[in-house]
């Protein structure tokens, strides 16, 4: 939640660039999102040099964007070793976590087999077989995933 001088700051910047906001056009960046950006930049020392450009702060979402999906990997991955046996045990909140993971693991398959296009980056065969024992990995996890959340009687 954000604190209420924060939002009336935000508010109030806009107001006053409201007169100068285009009435035709595609919309633009909220301006309140577009100042964030730029302090974030100005912290991160990105706006340096050849970077000082509009792209920098799409750059500086990337970066964030990535390393947010990276934590959430990593968080999954310590959440699954350090709790194996509370997982395995087959409580509520476990076979709800698995089915959470399960879900997660299914779309992100779907996702790297049907939406993004890898082929620019396989361009050797080391990457060509990691691409693809990491999608055997990737087609692995929705299924243990899924027993565990399900707890079929002959996994018992």
């Amino acid at each position: 939640m954000r604190p209420a001088h924060y939002i009336k700051v935000g508010g109030y910047v806009e107001g006053l660039c409201a007169p100068f906001y285009a009435d035709e056009g595609l919309p633009g960046l909220p301006l309140g999102h577009s100042f964030r950006l730029l302090l974030i930049r100005y912290f991160r020392g990105v706006g340096r040099g050849a970077r000082n450009s509009v792209a920098g702060g799409g750059f500086v979402c990337a970066n964030f964007r990535y390393s947010f999906i990276a934590l959430c990997l990593v968080s999954f991955s310590i959440i699954t070793v350090a709790f194996a046996d509370t997982l395995a045990a087959g409580g509520n909140l476990a076979r709800a976590l698995c089915a959470f993971f399960a879900l997660f693991w299914m779309l992100r398959l779907i996702a790297g087999t049907f939406v993004f296009d890898m082929r620019p980056y396989l361009t050797s065969s080391y990457h060509r077989l990691g691409y693809h024992a990491i999608n055997v990995v990737f087609a692995y996890l929705p299924v243990v995933y899924a027993l565990a959340a399900s707890r079929p009687h002959w996994l018992r």
